[in-house]
Parts: C-alpha cells; structure tokens; sequence
C-alpha cells in the first residue's frame, strides 16, 4: 500500500468481545503510537476504581506495554473499537476509559453481542472482568431467568456498517486489525462478516471446544477464509504455523487455541508471518505433530 494513503487515512482496529479492554489498549498502543495507551496504567487504573484486579486468562494485567521507537509519530484520529456485551465489563471499561481520558483519544465502547444475526439476545450477568461466559450460557432458559439479560446482538456486517465509513479523506478505509473473542461463537461472527473482511488486513480469532464452534469442522472455516483470501495460521508461543494449505487430520479436534490470518494483498505483513512459520518449522525440520502442545 502507498504510504501517501496509509498517512491519508486512519489507523482503525475492532476488538470483538474485550471483556476488560487489556488487548484494546495494547491494540491502539500499536496501532497509533500513542504511549497513552498503556495497558499497566490501565489494569492500575481497574484495580483502583474496582478494588481487585481481574486477571486475564492469557495475563494480559501483567505485560509491559509495546516499546514504541523514539521519534514514531502518533497517529492522530486512531480508533479502536471495544465491542463487549456483558453489561458488567462494559461498565467497568467505559468508567476506566473515561477515568483516565482514554474514550477521549479514539477508544469507544458498544455493548453488543456479535453472532450471526441482528435482534435480541439472552447473555450472562457476572462480576466484572469474569471469561468464558457467551451466548452459549443463555441458551434454552427462561427469558425471566435470573442469571441472564437481554442485549442487543448484531452482525459483524451491520456494526461495520453503520459505524465505518468506506473511505476517509478520499482513501479507502480498512480494518486493520480483527480481534473476535466470543467464547465458541468465532465462526457464527465469521460467517456473516463478509464486508467487513473484505477490507480487513490482519485478523485473529479463537477455536474452541464450546458450542456452537464444536460443530464446526475448523477445514470448513479455513476454506471460507482462503475464498476471502487470508492466510491462517496457528498462532502459537512467539511462533507460527500454517493452516491453509497445510491441513492436517488432527486439527479437526476441537480444542482452545488462537488462529492469526492475513490478508494475501497485504504483501509485507504476508510475507513476515510466512516467513515466521517457515523459520520456526520448515527451516528447522520440526514436524506438526511435535508442536501439537502449544496448539
């Protein structure tokens, strides 16, 4: 891509379910430059207004914020979205934001669930910062059941619809980076997101054993992914392997792990990741199976 486009238009990332925000603020520390974004700050700032610090899973409260190179310029009009639809999380992460002037400076907050069709939805209550709650949880009760509450649910599709614009400045906008964590309903966001991945140039997403993803086949959501033309990837401890085109039996069982993919005409940032696998496995004759325990 021209550089005179990329300073034209701005630098935009949608987090699809960040429950506490930590991969939002480190999203926009890299995206835009701005050492603001700083998710230590962010996690003292949780564990101040909430007197506890919920942990992330992945422990994302305890790294050190992206190293921004002296003299990088910050990327004015960056914005990443914090899509999350516990009521409980996006209360805590708007105050959060808002405490330390983050929704300021291109963080913005929308409570919905995101699946594969637009209404209502039943989703969990639970304390702030809690994982592994999803649509999932909700299914078959009672609408008056007292562990569950209405949201909104909309598809990747209409919320990229209604709230990004084609171009910006006469460039074409893009999604930079795609984050979708939704606790087994990664491929239900998938399937009806097929705008939104048009113009998507990195995108990572979960696999899991939960339903509605374990009746998935995962080949099925590769081959989906190849026709929009990405490139996946197991993303595993500092290193990738490949997916597309290297298929494997023993993927088809469903397991918790993370799939990076990237868009085949984004060729510096496709030929990195590939250059990443064929250095960590190719180049060093490690075999699939030998990785099977960090996948």
């Amino acid at each position: 891509m021209d550089a005179n486009v990329l300073n034209q238009r701005k630098f935009l990332a949608i987090n699809v379910g960040c429950n506490k925000g930590y991969d939002a603020v480190e999203i926009m520390r890299m995206g835009s430059a701005n050492t603001e974004f700083d998710v230590k700050n962010w996690t003292k700032t949780i564990k101040k207004i909430k007197g506890q610090l919920p942990q992330g899973v992945c422990g994302q409260h305890n790294l050190s914020p992206l190293q921004i190179p002296k003299g990088v310029p910050v990327v004015e009009n960056a914005m990443v979205y914090c899509v999350e639809p516990m009521s409980s999380n996006i209360k805590m992460v708007r105050k959060v934001a808002s405490s330390i002037g983050l929704d300021a400076k291109g963080l913005v907050m929308t409570q919905a669930a995101v699946s594969s069709s637009t209404g209502k939805v039943s989703f969990p209550k639970a304390r702030p910062g809690a994982e592994a709650f999803g649509i999932k949880n909700c299914m078959n009760r009672p609408k008056d059941y007292p562990g569950c509450q209405e949201v909104e649910m909309v598809t990747l599709d209409d919320f990229y619809r209604a709230n990004i614009p084609k171009q910006v400045n006469g460039a074409d906008q893009y999604i930079d980076v795609l984050l979708i964590d939704t606790e087994g309903h990664d491929y239900e966001v998938l399937k009806a997101a097929r705008s939104a991945l048009s113009r998507t140039r990195y995108l990572e997403f979960e696999f899991h054993s939960f339903k509605p993803w374990i009746d998935t086949p995962l080949l099925k959501a590769i081959d989906y992914l190849s026709r929009l033309d990405f490139t996946c990837y197991w993303a595993l401890k500092q290193r990738l392997l490949r997916i597309t085109n290297c298929y494997m039996n023993q993927y088809s069982k469903h397991h918790w792990s993370n799939i990076a993919c990237v868009k085949n005409s984004e060729i510096e940032l496709a030929k990195h990741m590939e250059s990443n696998f064929e250095n960590a496995f190719l180049n060093q004759n490690v075999s699939h199976s030998d990785v099977q325990s960090e996948v």
